[in-house]
């Protein structure tokens, strides 16, 4: 269940595309060329609101980050270190974590939202800190580390109340009944999925409702 809404640029006010472009440029000499897009173009899609919602065909997504992963990296290195802003990390794990998925990189992944997770810039923002754990979760579950994917996803949906997000409760709460249901406790489970098909349906959300219905 990866609610990949453009919601998550909300992330950061401070952040866009010209920040991830000079970071790319740091990171890279290959800026330019006749590959299609930039190294530097690049990694600002990556964090564009169409990219994280997927409008991009998977097979040229994945290949291209393949291509371009090790100046994700220094990106993501760069944001996690304090030379690019922190919360960007939190940002790239979202976009990425698809990926990581595919991939068979969910190791990756995961070290990386830990390491954000530590950083004080993503303690002190909400909304940063719930799509970490978010991700994480997701991560985790994919490794059939279900406690752990429990623990984050319970940890991000009180986050996800308090901020007001009922279509990411939802999402939230879709994906902590699967993780339920791993841990054998279908009760739970259950209470769990009949509560995000709730808010999917007052929400509106026909892709959420078909999910947890």
């Amino acid at each position: 269940h990866s609610m990949m809404c453009s919601s998550v640029c909300a992330i950061s006010t401070t952040t866009g595309s010209v920040g991830i472009a000079g970071i790319a440029v740091r990171a890279t000499a290959d800026t330019s060329g006749d590959e299609g897009l930039s190294t530097a173009r690049f990694c600002a899609v990556v964090l564009s609101p169409s990219m994280l919602k997927r409008d991009w065909p998977q097979a040229e997504w994945t290949a291209r980050t393949e291509a371009e992963l090790d100046n994700l990296r220094a990106a993501i290195a760069a944001a996690l270190s304090g030379v690019a802003e922190p919360v960007l990390a939190v940002k790239f794990a979202v976009a990425l974590q698809g990926f990581w998925t595919l991939r068979g990189r969910s190791s990756e992944g995961r070290a990386v939202v830990r390491e954000a997770l530590a950083l004080a810039e993503v303690q002190a923002l909400d909304i940063a800190k719930a799509w970490a754990l978010y991700v994480g979760a997701a991560l985790a579950d994919n490794q059939s580390d279900y406690a752990e994917a429990r623990r984050m996803l319970e940890e991000c949906l009180a986050l996800r109340r308090g901020i007001g997000q009922p279509v990411e409760v939802a999402a939230t709460l879709s994906t902590l009944a699967l993780a339920r249901l791993h841990l054998g406790d279908a009760e739970g489970a259950r209470a769990d999925e009949t509560e995000a098909l709730q808010l999917f349906q007052q929400a509106g959300d026909r892709y959420g409702e078909a999910i947890s219905g």
